[in-house]
């Protein structure tokens, strides 16, 4: 019995045909434009010039076919990505996050025991302080602290039509009064930004989320770990995937939209910064 010999194969042959096909065309245009640069003085007779139009017009077309394939092999990851992004935005606005979290059968207690005796410090006062551009005092917030109670989120909290009075007691009531002393307060908060309303390719307002698994992978956050930013003016180029500190006023309470629930924080925006400036 003869022996066959085995031959590898070359790292060329392994690759993959698109990658083949790509290589080819671009090392063809190379030759046909080295090609072109020579002076042709050489007569050939009419069959063998329209045999070589007709393998050129072949190249042509497979060269066209093969930039084809490769604009369509980019094309799907980035149809993908567009999508992924659509989804993001659609999935994470605040009222279907609110919707995401409504629970049944709970009963709302106050967790704001009554006070031992008048004390004349605010809470407000716990929180340390930082100076803005313009020498205003800003107090450093946390989600560890904004998120740091339990917050449950029920169908008259969620929608309040038909009881108004009582989704606000049951909000209010969840409230510790460590948080409720930041209303109206100027702080200071890092997050993540989600834009939700854009104009020119500006956000006039977005989410600040507690963590980066919220505005990038989709993750549902809790209704403490977001707080609806509203921007005056333009509004700012959104940074996303990147810590960014929000500074201005601070509003405890329902946000609501035709009687939907957004959220429980609001913050009218002075200034955004990258986190480390």
């Amino acid at each position: 019995m003869k022996a066959t010999s085995f031959h590898p194969k070359t790292p060329a042959e392994r690759i993959h045909p698109v990658l083949r096909r790509v290589g080819e065309l671009f090392a063809s245009i190379f030759h046909q434009r080295k090609k072109a640069t020579r002076p042709r003085f050489r007569m050939v007779s009419g069959s063998k010039a329209r045999r070589i139009m007709r393998r050129q017009l072949a190249e042509k077309r497979e060269n066209l076919q093969a930039l084809k394939l490769v604009f369509l092999v980019a094309l799907v990851p980035f149809a993908m990505l567009v999508f992924a992004l659509i989804l993001t935005f659609r999935s994470t606005s605040p009222r279907r996050l609110v919707e995401a979290q409504i629970v049944t059968n709970v009963k709302i207690a106050n967790p704001n025991p009554a006070p031992k005796a008048v004390t004349s410090l605010s809470p407000f006062a716990a929180f340390s302080k930082v100076e803005g551009r313009n020498g205003e005092k800003y107090a450093m917030v946390s989600f560890e602290q904004l998120a740091g109670y339990p917050f449950a989120v029920t169908p008259e909290i969620a929608d309040a039509k038909s009881d108004s009075a009582r989704a606000t007691s049951e909000i209010s009531a969840q409230l510790p009064n460590e948080i409720k002393a930041l209303d109206t307060q100027k702080v200071a908060l890092t997050g993540f930004v989600l834009p939700t309303r854009l104009e020119n390719g500006l956000a006039r307002e977005f989410l600040l989320l507690r963590s980066r698994s919220g505005c990038c992978f989709g993750v549902m956050p809790k209704i403490t770990e977001w707080v609806i930013v509203r921007v005056s003016g333009k509004g700012i180029k959104p940074v996303m995937d990147v810590p960014m500190t929000a500074f201005g006023t601070f509003h405890v309470g329902e946000q609501r939209d035709d009687g939907h629930l957004l959220g429980i924080y609001l913050l009218d925006c002075d200034r955004l910064t990258k986190s480390n400036e």
